[in-house]
C-alpha cells in the first residue's frame, strides 16, 4: 500500500520535474528598422504635445491678474491638502468658529 502511494505520488510529480528543467528564458525581440523609426516618432509627438500644453498653462497662468494668481495658487494649495487628507493645523482647528 505504501508503495503505491509512492509509485503514485511520483507519477503525478516527474512530468512537473521534466517540464520544470526546460528553459523558457524570453528570446529577445527582433524590430525593424522601420518599427523602431515609428517609435521614435510617437515619442517625438507625446513629447511635443506635452510641451504645448505646458506652454498654454504658462500662458493662462501669466495673462491672469494678480489677485486671480493669488487665489488660484490659494486654490491650488486647498485641493492638494484636501486630496491629501491631511488635516488642518492644529491651532486652527482650536479656535475654529463653530
Amino acid at each position: 500500500m505504501n508503495l503505491k502511494r509512492i509509485v503514485f505520488a511520483l507519477a503525478f510529480c516527474l512530468p512537473v520535474f521534466l517540464f520544470a528543467q526546460e528553459s523558457s528564458a524570453p528570446q529577445p525581440k527582433k524590430i525593424s528598422k522601420a518599427e523602431k523609426e515609428r517609435i521614435k516618432k510617437e515619442e517625438k509627438e507625446l513629447k511635443e504635445a506635452h510641451k504645448a500644453e505646458e506652454r498654454a498653462k504658462k500662458h493662462y497662468r501669466e495673462i491672469q491678474t494678480k489677485e486671480v494668481r493669488k487665489r488660484m495658487k490659494q486654490s491650488r494649495r486647498k485641493a492638494r491638502k484636501n486630496n491629501e487628507h491631511k488635516e488642518t493645523f492644529f491651532l486652527f482647528r482650536i479656535f475654529k468658529k463653530n
